[in-house]
């Protein structure tokens, strides 16, 4: 029953995600929902693979690691999303906030 719920979420982020850019406009919100959905999407794989096909040590740490990766790039998305959708439509982005999520993803 878990995988399914697990296989649910993996399918619901990825709609989700392809809604927000399906239809135009495509702004840096959307597109920023988008990645945030595909990041959650991945993130609910990892955890499949981590529950279900991680029968030895080496395929365990893998899996265990795709998740941990997926747990730190996640917020990365959701913080330019926030800031999107808080700022007018064509306003443009200050230089300092464009360093900070630069610096952050790296």
């Amino acid at each position: 029953m878990t995988g399914y719920v697990t296989l649910i979420a993996v399918a619901g982020s990825l709609i989700l995600g392809a809604a927000a850019v399906a239809r135009p406009p495509r702004r840096l919100a959307h597109l920023t929902f988008a990645a945030g959905m595909l990041a959650f999407g991945l993130e609910a794989v990892a955890s499949y693979g981590l529950l279900f096909h991680s029968e030895s040590v080496a395929a365990h740490t893998a899996w265990l690691l795709a998740f941990s990766a997926m747990g730190h790039v996640l917020p990365i998305p959701w913080a330019v999303f926030a800031f999107a959708a808080a700022r007018r439509v064509h306003a443009a982005i200050p230089r300092p906030w464009q360093v900070s999520f630069v610096a952050g993803a790296a």
